[in-house]
Order: structure tokens, then C-alpha cells, then sequence
């Protein structure tokens, strides 16, 4: 199922709710792979641990360079989207994918250096607020 443009919050809503039911005896050897598309700001406050094992992060998101906390908000909308999948419940591996493009000869585009900046384990841990 799709929620089309214009069909409102409240069937997205039921889709993801669908999409997050744990599986039962019934429906796990037979549930087919299912791909729930979101934007990073549509996927705050959900919770998909059930119905959710990978998660796919194809677009790094930017910010003006010097701009501190618009930098630390990029990074913690990349991390709050694996905790979506990644909190208590989970019962599968989680795999985080991240899709990095680069240039005909193999070169560093933006994509690779916001990889890399979102992936600074002191921009996360400002982030994540999970300063010891």
C-alpha cells in the first residue's frame, strides 16, 4: 500500500502501524520484504523495531558548515532515525546502510564529505546528548 499525496496523516498513520506489527506464526515464513519510505522528518517519534531490521540512509543531510548546531541537528536527525529501529523490543539484527554517491572516476562528491562529518563520533556524541 502507498499513502498518496493529499490522502492525509491519518492513512500514513495506519500504514506505519500496519508496517511496525510484530510478526506472528502466521504471518512470519510468508511476510515478503516491505519497504516503508520516509522522510527524515516524517520518522520522528515513531517506533519500528517490530516490523524493522535495516535501516537505509540515502541522503546525508547538509547544513551550513560553520553553523554549529545546524550541523549537531543534521547529525542527531541521522541518529534518531536508526533509533527508530534501534530501541527496546528489537528482536533482529539491525544493519544500518548508508548510500554514498561519488564522482565518475571514483571521486569525493558533498555526499562522501557529509558522510563523513556525520559520522564524527564527537559531532554524535553532541548529538545523542550521551556525554559520559
Amino acid at each position: 500500500d502507498v499513502a498518496r499525496p493529499g490522502e492525509g496523516q491519518e492513512r500514513a498513520a495506519e500504514l506505519v502501524l500496519e508496517f511496525d506489527e510484530p510478526p506472528t506464526e502466521l504471518s512470519g515464513p510468508q511476510r515478503q520484504c516491505r519497504l516503508l519510505l520516509l522522510a527524515y522528518d516524517d520518522g520522528a517519534g515513531l517506533n519500528l523495531q517490530h516490523g524493522c531490521h535495516h535501516v537505509i540512509l540515502y541522503a546525508p543531510l547538509s547544513s551550513p558548515p560553520k553553523d554549529g548546531e545546524r550541523v549537531i541537528a543534521a547529525v542527531g536527525k541521522e541518529q534518531q532515525s536508526i533509533g527508530r529501529v534501534r530501541r527496546a523490543g528489537q528482536s533482529s539484527h539491525v544493519t544500518i546502510h548508508r548510500i554514498v554517491l561519488e564522482g565518475p572516476g571514483g571521486e569525493r562528491t558533498l555526499d562522501g564529505l557529509l558522510h563523513e562529518r556525520n559520522m564524527d563520533e564527537a559531532l554524535i556524541k553532541s548529538a545523542t546528548n550521551t556525554a559520559e
